[in-house]
């Protein structure tokens, strides 16, 4: 099964990243996952409130995990309707 890509939300992405090392703010959000995924939600989901909750927050320790090399495989089951 593939993700479809939007590719509008992606460029949106690059020009927040881009906007982001402009500002110098690129160093705070570069050692965490979550807090970026806070930080560009508007752009990504604007009608959307982000909800940082446990689950989002263990994800993001385990992709953050995986980057880092502390786990090698990862396998992260997501129930439909539930991101």
């Amino acid at each position: 099964m593939s993700i479809p890509i939007d590719r509008n939300k992606l460029a949106l992405l690059a020009k927040v990243g881009t906007r982001l090392k402009e500002l110098g703010e690129a160093k705070k959000y570069e050692d965490s996952l979550i807090e970026f995924a806070q930080y560009v939600w508007p752009v990504v989901e604007p009608a959307i409130p982000f909800v940082r909750g446990w689950a989002i927050e263990a994800i993001a320790e385990h992709l953050e995990a995986v980057t880092k090399g502390h786990i090698r495989r990862l396998l992260i089951n997501v129930p439909p309707g539930f991101t």
